[in-house]
This record gives C-alpha cells, structure tokens and sequence, in this order.
C-alpha cells in the first residue's frame, strides 16, 4: 500500500471536514425548516425519552388492527391527526426532505433525524412521514422506539438496531444485510422478503412476525425467539440458530442447510418439507414437531432432544 504525502494526507482531513460541515449544515437546516413548519411541536433535541418494551408492546396491542389471513398484521393506524389541516402539498414537502436529508447524513445523524420525527409523533402509528424506501444505511438506531413504523424496502444495511423496540413494525423487502438487531423488540413485525443475510439478532424477540421467504443466509439468531413465527419458505442456510425458540413456527419449506439448531425449541412446529440437511440438531427438542417430507437424516433425528408425539417424514408419528 502506498504511503500518503503529507500534502495527501492534508488534503484528506481537509475533505473529512467539508463533509462534516456539510451534513451538519444539512441536519441543521432540516430542523430549522421543520421547526418553522410545526412550530407547536416539540423541538429538535438530542435524545428522546425511551418507553420499556412491554409499554410499547401494551400500547401496540391496544392499536392493532385486524391480521390478514396469511397472518400479517395491517399497519397501526391513530383514531386522530396530529396535524390536523395540513395539506397533502405540505406532506409531500416533508416527506421529500426528510428523505433527501436522510440520505446526505451519517448514522449518527440519521439517529438525530428519527429521534425527533418520533418525538414530535410524526412516525409510528400516525405516519405523517413514511419512512419507506428511505436510506437509514448505517444508522445508529439502537434502543430507538419504532413501533408500527412503515419500513418498507428501506435501506437498513449496517445499521444499529440493538435493543430497538419495533413491534409491529413493517419491514417488507427491507435491506437488513449485516445490520444489528441482537435484543430488539420485533414482536408481529413483517418482514416478508427481506435481506438478513448476515445479519446479527440475538436474543432478539420475533414472536408471531412474518419472515416468508426472508434471506437470512450466515445471520445469528442464538437465543431469539421466534415462537409462532411464519417462515415460510425462509432461507436460513449456514445461520445460528442454537437456542433459539421456534415452537409453534411455522418452516414449511424452509432451507435449513448447515444449521447451528443445538438445543433450539422446535416443540410443535411445522417442518413440512423443510432441508435440514447438515444442520446440527443436538439436544434439539422436536417433540410434536411435523417433518412430513422433510430431509434430515436418522442421526440427526437420533441427535434430538425428543421426538415424542412428532410425524416423521414417512408420514409414521412417534408416541
């Protein structure tokens, strides 16, 4: 590699601060532009005050709508405007700047814009500003409250979602490559088609959220729970499932190849059809698990926990 002259290595710092000055010159324009536009809304800060998970999930269960009957629940909506008399001309005016600024501004910046969008109660369930296709690449979002927010196709690839609270949260073809998610709150969100290829979700809550046909390929999910979750067709080829808690989930299809499934919950879920090939199932419980037609081998069936009360895939059911 190449050492840089000194006269290299001025010029690099000097562009490393014109691009601080510029996005800090564009972050604080946008808030002076919003201010002037809601003057009656709380003002940009620099932290917001956070709500535990379970007050955020009461307050989710308490809005949330009817589920379709694929199981996906439809977005969170508010009985009343915040903003009541604002014109669809001035929506779009928002909506293009915060987009256009999200996309000029660093994580942590972008973690500055979204802290005062969801104070000033213009994300969420409201959804004055729709967050989808946005670039929150990178963003620092850790312990962030997103419940019901509408991230469809957004660009969330590095980010830091640990400890995010996002029940309910719409996540549709999202871009969650390498993002971190270990601890975050994903109770009933959708992620139908989404990219996880990477991605780290430890510990993280995914029970009764939509992942089919999701690519979670080399993604960490030790010790999440995924109960009742619908994976369908999901690709979690060569992930990290070990303790991981999948009962009641729904893995019709899935593709399991080279799994890490060592002592995971897969107590009364559908395998139907499901590759299990390579995957490590040591002390896994299958106990009522259906494997019609799934591929998994004699040892890795012998390899389990319990098989107690589960269909294999000759059809022939334990006692």
């Amino acid at each position: 590699m190449a050492l840089l002259t000194p006269r290299a290595k001025r010029d690099s710092r000097e562009q490393d601060l014109e691009l601080e000055r510029s996005r800090e010159t564009a972050l604080r324009d946008y808030f002076e532009r919003m201010s002037k536009l809601f003057p009656h809304l709380p003002q940009p800060q620099l932290s917001v005050n956070g709500h535990s998970n379970q007050e955020v999930r009461s307050r989710t269960l308490v809005m949330l709508g009817k589920a379709h009957g694929d199981g996906h629940t439809l977005p969170l909506s508010s009985a009343s405007d915040p903003l009541p008399g604002l014109d669809s001309k001035k929506r779009e005016m928002v909506q293009g700047r915060t987009h256009a600024v999200l996309q000029h501004l660093d994580g942590a910046r972008k973690r500055l814009v979204i802290a005062y969008l969801h104070s000033a109660g213009l994300i969420g369930t409201t959804a004055l500003v729709d967050l989808a296709a946005c670039d929150l690449s990178q963003a620092d979002l850790s312990d962030s409250d997103l419940c019901g927010v509408n991230l469809t196709r957004a660009n969330l690839q590095g980010a830091c979602l640990k400890g995010a609270r996002l029940p309910a949260a719409i996540l549709r073809w999202a871009d969650l490559r390498q993002a971190d998610l270990s601890d975050a709150d994903l109770w009933s969100a959708d992620l139908r088609q989404a990219d996880l290829a990477g991605a780290m979700a430890q510990r993280a809550n995914l029970g009764s959220a939509n992942l089919s046909n999701a690519f979670l390929r080399e993604a960490a999910f030790s010790g999440a729970d995924l109960t009742a979750a619908n994976l369908i067709e999901i690709n979690l080829a060569f992930s990290d499932l070990s303790g991981a808690k999948l009962n009641k989930a729904n893995l019709q299809g899935a593709r399991l190849w080279g799994n890490n499934l060592l002592e995971a919950d897969l107590s009364g879920a559908d395998l139907a059809g499901a590759d299990l090939s390579g995957s490590r199932l040591t002390r896994a419980n299958l106990a009522g698990a259906n494997l019609r037609w799934a591929t998994i081998s004699e040892q890795q069936l012998a390899d389990a926990l319990s098989l107690q009360g589960a269909t294999l895939p000759n059809g022939q059911m334990v006692p």
